[in-house]
């Protein structure tokens, strides 16, 4: 919900062009690692009076300097405007270096589009597209344009890092007498960012400034980008202006009741058709529990998520009637409709508004629409929030989606009452993938009969596995999914169970054969009993990674392989148990043996959803001795 409405922006101020562009030199020196360098960043903002209303006109400039060739790469600019922000005046030029002085080649490549983003189907959301012309070495972008912010509620969050050093990055905000506004610095390195007041004439103008901020880190599964770079977030607490008093976001209570009143109109109109669906499909539950589990069950499976949003829709729910009747809808029609037939079933159900975990704020912290960007139900089953999330339409009841996992919950009770609840973090022993294999030898050849089951999340991620390809592609996938020993495994018949059943575990039960598996020398059989080397290429690069590595779920992975000794042969050797207990990781591995066979059990647990950088010396210390573990082999010797 509201992905690109809510997006942080980064622009940079023009500064004038009177030096030449070999004064630009000293920059190549200082980033020889960078292809370019934002000379400067700044965005101007002032609030005004619309009648009424207010408004936020937003200045942007940037100036953009090209350190190599790799122009290409940062050619296209796209500048977002919707029923929420207009877009003016937008000015952009290449200054290409031309000897002694730069010359200035005007932009004429400019069109209008939209995009597609985080799930969304449709939204109002569009972009001028802004191609640089002339982007070569020692060139600049220099981007002029001004935004209108038409809901004072959606003051940007201003960053002081970009995908490129800035050398100097400055935010201004003025505002009249008669608007209170408040302010607060988040992120790391916050004591970079200076700060003065200047008030004049009525008006009051705070401006921040940083200087030399460093690239940020793009790097795979990091934290939210407000957890770690120094930004300033606004927020318009309250307004005296013509005698009358307005209140905004000075707290969690002034946002809920905004939302509350967009919401507090839908779904009042009784509707007698609806309610027979209710009826029917709630028939013999005995219990809210059993009530609620079957609404839940039914709108996964009847409803098709969808996200579209234009204006207000993207805040506002969907009736519950025309989303049953579309037989689709967005998070919010569908938190609309469970709550809705929970009402008609005689169960209290509740809106939640909630941001997913790549959002890095908390409502507590940051009372504004920046902190959701998403929407379901909750009840209360024996005093504890069941949160109710049918966007992910293989979902255990009672699981919330991971990317909600730890996030808080703002909950709409009633008018003017609200809860804020942290939404728990499933245990690793809900989201297990266990596997029992037997293996047997014949002739080097590793024959085996495996069963993996998995549940919670494990199972969900197989699910969307197996719907990613047709039926018939099953047994290609089967083969990548469950390849294990070397690359010569293949599955010879395979069959699934437990799909459809979401309180049971995902059953996989397959026939495998690895030619050439097991090693031959002498009198002496070689055979690794790690058939899936869990982790083995995982050692963290300290040197290179600089964010934490934030999980999707916590887990718990069991592999049982058991061989049978074959005929002629005694077990000569068994390699020593192993374990690693860390504080939020960790395995076992342990080997049994019998007259007959030899089993090992492994496993490997994670029980945190984020491995921060002070994790990583552990975390690589653990994959070194599981590393060594799985060069162990079991000996069997010829009798």
């Amino acid at each position: 919900m509201r992905y690109l409405l809510l997006s942080f922006l980064w622009f940079i101020t023009w500064a004038g062009f009177a030096q030449k562009p070999t004064d630009y030199a000293y920059l190549n020196a200082k980033y020889p690692d960078e292809d370019g360098v934002f000379l400067n960043n700044s965005e101007s903002a002032e609030i005004v009076f619309e009648g009424d209303s207010l408004k936020i006109i937003n200045g942007n400039s940037s100036e953009f300097y090209l350190i190599t060739e790799a122009g290409g790469g940062y050619a296209e600019r796209n500048l977002p405007y919707s029923s929420f922000i207009s877009l003016q005046s937008v000015n952009a030029v290449t200054l290409a270096p031309n000897g002694e002085k730069y010359k200035e080649v005007k932009v004429t490549d400019i069109s209008d589009i939209s995009r597609i983003n985080g799930g969304i189907f449709y939204d109002d959301t569009r972009y001028k597209k802004i191609m640089f012309p002339s982007l070569l070495k020692g060139a600049i972008a220099k981007l002029d344009y001004t935004q209108v912010y038409h809901e004072p509620r959606f003051l940007p969050a201003f960053y002081f890092n970009s995908y490129a050093p800035v050398l100097k990055a400055q935010f201004s905000i003025t505002f009249p007498d008669e608007v209170k506004l408040s302010y607060k610095f988040l992120g790391k390195n916050t004591d970079k960012i200076k700060f003065s007041s200047v008030k004049s004439k009525g008006k009051t103008t705070y401006t921040f400034t940083a200087t030399d901020m460093e690239a940020m880190e793009f790097e795979s599964n990091s934290p939210p980008s407000e957890n770690i770079y120094p930004h300033v977030v606004f927020f318009i607490n309250e307004v005296q202006h013509n005698g009358k008093n307005y209140t905004y976001l000075k707290d969690v209570q002034n946002l809920y009741d905004w939302y509350y009143s967009l919401t507090e109109h839908v779904n009042k109109k009784k509707d007698d058709k609806f309610q027979e669906l209710v009826n029917n499909i709630t028939a013999g539950k005995q219990n809210d529990r059993e009530k609620v589990k079957a609404i839940f069950y039914w709108v996964q499976d009847n409803i098709k998520y969808i996200a579209f949003e234009a204006g207000l829709e993207g805040f506002v729910p969907a009736e519950a009637t025309t989303v049953c009747n579309n037989k689709y809808g967005d998070c919010k029609g569908m938190a609309s409709i469970i709550s809705t037939m929970c009402k008609y079933a005689g169960v209290d159900a509740k809106l939640v508004w909630i941001g997913s975990r790549d959002i890095g704020y908390k409502y507590s912290e940051v009372p504004s629409p920046l902190c959701d960007n998403h929407m379901i139900a909750a009840y209360k089953d024996n005093g504890q929030w069941v949160f109710l999330d049918a966007t992910c339409d293989y979902l255990m009841y009672g699981m919330p989606t991971d990317m909600i996992q730890g996030k808080e919950a703002l909950i709409s009770i009633d008018k003017g009452k609200y809860e804020l609840v942290e939404v728990p973090v499933v245990d690793k022993d809900m989201s297990r993938k266990y596997s029992n294999i037997a293996v047997s030898i014949d002739n080097g050849i590793l024959n085996g009969k495996a069963n993996t089951a998995y549940t919670g999340y494990e199972k969900i991620n197989q699910i969307y596995l197996l719907r990613s390809q047709p039926e018939n592609k099953w047994k290609e996938l089967m083969q990548d999914v469950l390849q294990t020993g070397n690359n010569k495994f293949e599955v010879t018949d395979f069959s699934i169970t437990g799909r459809e059943a979401r309180e049971d575990s995902l059953q996989i039960t397959f026939d495998f054969n690895i030619p050439n598996y097991a090693k031959q020398v002498d009198d002496e059989c070689y055979v690794n009993l790690h058939l899936d080397k869990m982790g083995k290429d995982s050692k963290i690069d300290v040197d290179k990674r600089k964010t934490d590595i934030v999980l999707d779920n916590k887990y718990r992975n069991i592999d049982v392989v058991k061989l049978s000794v074959p005929s002629g042969y005694s077990i000569d050797y068994v390699p020593e148990n192993m374990r690693f207990d860390g504080k939020k990781f960790g395995f076992t591995i342990q080997y049994t043996k019998s007259a007959n066979d030899v089993s090992l059990t492994r496993e490997i647990w994670m029980d945190t959803l984020q491995i921060t950088t002070e994790d990583f010396a552990q975390y690589n210390e653990m994959i070194k001795k599981l590393n060594s573990c799985y060069s162990d082999v079991v000996v069997l010797k010829k009798q």
